[in-house]
């Protein structure tokens, strides 16, 4: 039987995997594809990197005037303790406590998976929308999970069982080989995994195993035909230079690790960390100083540039996030797109409800009604359903429907000041 870890490893092994993640359906084309089984062992010869050095700069990257974008702030929160673990949205705990940690986070339109772990529960599971799914045997070695992704419907979670790296597919493991797998992206019908073994960095394509150089892998990202990688040279995370791999060709990016790796248009972004603890984005090979702190994401959107670790850094500037004092300890954030829902054409303007004075305003995603001064902010919609939030309440669902010129609004029991339910008629 494959030796075990130990629970300090473990521990040190989620802090250096933990990567909050988003890859949102608005940002990226998900098509469904089918899983290939895994190929044979063979591994590729390594390619040797090419070390070209580069100037640290505190310079701010030059990146176009911002679109307005809306996001939402993620964060993972584990007690000092490191038994629970609890994620947070916009300031909100989403759900109960973790047993464990929580190594990633993936958003799919409303959708929310998480990939946790416990030390000493039942090993690795992946929950959607709070409803947990185990991985493993339900022996805490048979499920490390470090990574949670979907696509068309599936679920990939990127992870270790028994010392081998491990996919798991809507909860069916494959088999990688011997090492750890930390991260994965599809493509098409491709799916990628990066991760570490014999204290190299790997590329797992469809199963089929490549040797990228010594160190390891945490994130991968594929454009068009090329496929790229980021991680370390060094399979001390302390110590060793920040990697990107381009289809297999090394670049050396400068002294740290590099965690995640995303490309725009023809820009390349990686975020890292230093050894001496400073968060650091590359732009196509250029390094801009965050400060202090940890890189674990970076996310392209609109013409915005974000980064999320320990803190969340917008094109460079260090975001105020005004409900982090109300908790301690550390704790890891990431942003999400929020998709930019918004009601039809023909909810836009002014509407009298019937036998009433008051009135309710649409814009193009908000809702006001004349009796009262909040503002009610357009979440998501499923069909004729609308959810709503506005700032200091509780998101609520209502039915709202167009009818010969005519609203009709039902089942209203959470606008939080009057009820919203009757005939509303044009102005």
């Amino acid at each position: 039987m494959a030796s075990e870890l130990t629970k300090n490893e473990l521990k040190k092994e989620k802090e250096c995997t933990m990567k909050m993640v988003f890859k949102c359906l608005g940002l990226f084309a998900v098509v469904t594809f089918c899983f290939t089984a895994c190929g044979n062992s063979e591994q590729s010869p390594v390619n040797e990197p090419e070390e070209i050095l580069l100037e640290e700069s505190t310079n701010d990257i030059e990146i176009e005037p911002p679109a307005p974008v809306a996001i939402d702030v993620f964060m993972i929160f584990p007690d000092t303790g490191g038994d629970y673990a609890y994620l947070y949205k916009n300031g909100e705990m989403l759900t109960s406590r973790f047993k464990g940690s929580i190594s990633s986070v993936f958003v799919s339109g409303s959708d929310i998976y998480v990939a946790s772990y416990s030390d000493g529960g039942r090993g690795g599971s992946y929950s959607k929308n709070g409803v947990s799914h185990g991985l493993g045997d339900g022996d805490y070695h048979s499920g490390y999970s470090s990574y949670v992704y979907e696509s068309g419907g599936d679920v990939y979670v990127a992870g270790t069982s028994y010392d081998n790296a491990t996919l798991w597919k809507n909860s069916v493991a494959q088999n990688l080989g011997q090492g750890r797998a930390y991260s994965v992206f599809v493509s098409g019908n491709d799916v990628y995994v990066v991760g570490t073994s014999n204290d190299n960095a790997m590329l797992w394509k469809n199963g089929n195993a490549q040797i990228l150089g010594q160190g390891w892998a945490g994130s991968v990202f594929v454009s068009g035909n090329d496929v790229y990688v980021a991680g370390s040279n060094s399979s001390d995370r302390s110590s060793g230079n920040a990697m990107l791999w381009k289809n297999g060709n090394a670049q050396i990016l400068g002294q740290g690790s590099a965690s995640s790796v995303v490309v725009s248009g023809n820009d390349v972004y990686v975020a890292g960390t230093t050894s001496n603890y400073n968060a650091v984005l590359w732009k196509n090979g250029s390094a801009q100083n965050l400060g202090e702190g940890r890189a674990s994401d970076v996310m392209i959107l609109g013409n915005d540039v974000y980064v999320s670790g320990s803190s969340v850094w917008k094109n460079g500037v260090v975001q105020d996030i005004d409900w982090e004092n109300e908790l301690w300890g550390p704790y890891y954030f990431f942003v999400a797109l929020r998709p930019d829902f918004t009601f039809p054409s023909e909810y836009i303007g002014t509407w009298k409800r019937n036998n009433y004075d008051n009135t309710l305003t649409f814009t193009k995603n908000t809702i006001t009604i004349s009796s009262r001064t909040n503002i009610w902010e357009l979440i998501y919609i499923s069909g004729d359903s609308f959810s709503l939030k506005r700032e200091g309440a509780a998101q609520f669902t209502i039915p709202i429907k167009l009818t010969n010129n005519t609203l009709v609004i039902t089942g209203d029991t959470g606008s939080g000041q009057e009820n919203w339910n009757g005939t509303w008629l044009r102005q």
